[in-house]
C-alpha cells in the first residue's frame, strides 16, 4: 500500500514567487494570508499576512494612507531607504529597521523614497483582506 504524504510546509523564493505570479495584480505580492489566490494551499491562513514588496523610486503614490481597523502591522526594511509617517510623526525606513503599526493609527511609510528602491517585508495579524481603509488625502 502506498501511503500519500500531504505536504506540511511551503518553501518559495521571495522575487522568484513575485515575479512568477499569474493572477490579479492586488495579490501580486502577498506569500501568506486569507486571500483567495491561496484556495486549496497550504499559504492560506487567517491567523496572518505575509507580504514581500518592492517600490521604486517615483511609484510612491501607488502607496497610499491608511489606517487598519482591527489588523497590526509590522514593516520589516531590508533594502534602501524612505520617509513616511505614522500618527503625524515623520520616520525614516531603511535597511534592517522595522516598525509595528497598532490598528487605529493612521500610517504611510511610503512618502519619498530616497533610494533608487526600497524593499520589505509586511505581516498582518490577523488576516482579515479588506480591513484597511484608504485615506485619499492627507
Amino acid at each position: 500500500m502506498i501511503k500519500l504524504r500531504l505536504k506540511k510546509f511551503y518553501q518559495g523564493k521571495l522575487e522568484k514567487d513575485l515575479k512568477n505570479f499569474r493572477g490579479p495584480r492586488k495579490y501580486k505580492e502577498w506569500l501568506v494570508g486569507d486571500f483567495k489566490k491561496f484556495k486549496g494551499d497550504i499559504r492560506k491562513t487567517g491567523l496572518l499576512e505575509l507580504k514581500y514588496w518592492e517600490i521604486k523610486r517615483g511609484q510612491e503614490k501607488k502607496h497610499k494612507t491608511k489606517v487598519q481597523k482591527s489588523v497590526g502591522e509590522i514593516t520589516i526594511i531590508l533594502d534602501g531607504k524612505a520617509k513616511g509617517f505614522i500618527d503625524k510623526e515623520e520616520v525614516v525606513l531603511e535597511k534592517d529597521k522595522y516598525f509595528y503599526i497598532p490598528p487605529g493609527i493612521v500610517n504611510n511609510l511610503i512618502k519619498i523614497i530616497e533610494s533608487e528602491k526600497i524593499k520589505g517585508l509586511t505581516i498582518k495579524a490577523p488576516s482579515i483582506p479588506g480591513d484597511e481603509i484608504k485615506i485619499i488625502k492627507c
